[in-house]
């Protein structure tokens, strides 16, 4: 049992057996939880800007973190920023939950920030995830996964959020996870 916390650089850090604890720091650090037993491994995000830079218009989201070996029967991510109620992934949507096709999210544009906006702003997304169920609140905090279809998940900040509709600058890519995300 581990606990590893990472500088603010692009940190590669590959936990040993047992039930570890790895803090990602700033940039893009690449976390290997693969073992040769399964433990309950918790990958910490310690507060807002933990990944990417939020997005820019037309912008491609970069130094997120790659998180890989995760096993969902047992690791977990923890997202322990005072901002986040629960703490925890907050929610999991399919990059296909959108009402429109043309709002689906490929997994081949998941760091592409326009294509982020355009699955989040989708009605659909947005009714799933928004605080009141409708529409997403001014200054509203949430942490999603996206599965993506290809077998991993993105997971994106929504931190500050523009009232109705966010904006580029609402939204980071926190990490991607080498497995299908689920909440539980």
């Amino acid at each position: 049992d581990d606990e590893v916390v990472a500088g603010a650089g692009n940190d590669i850090i590959t936990a040993g057996n047992g039930a570890d604890e790895i803090g990602v720091g700033l940039g893009g650090g690449t976390v290997y939880l693969t073992e040769t037993v399964s433990a309950a491994d918790i990958v910490q995000l310690a507060d807002s800007g933990h990944g990417s830079a939020v997005g820019a218009d037309e912008g491609t989201f970069t130094k997120y973190n790659v998180i890989t070996g995760f096993d969902t029967t047992v690791d977990h991510i923890d997202h322990n920023d005072a901002a986040f109620t629960g703490g925890a992934l907050t929610f999991v949507v399919k990059n296909t939950a959108a009402t429109a096709a043309a709002s689906d999210l490929a997994a081949a544009n998941f760091a592409d920030v326009d294509s982020v906006l355009a699955f989040l702003n989708d009605a659909e997304v947005e009714d799933t995830i928004a605080a009141n169920g409708a529409n997403y609140v001014a200054t509203e905090n949430i942490l999603v996964g996206v599965t993506l279809g290809n077998g991993s998940t993105a997971i994106y900040e929504i931190f500050g959020a523009t009232a109705n509709t966010l904006v580029a600058a609402d939204i980071s890519l926190i990490a991607t996870v080498d497995t299908k995300m689920v909440i539980g």
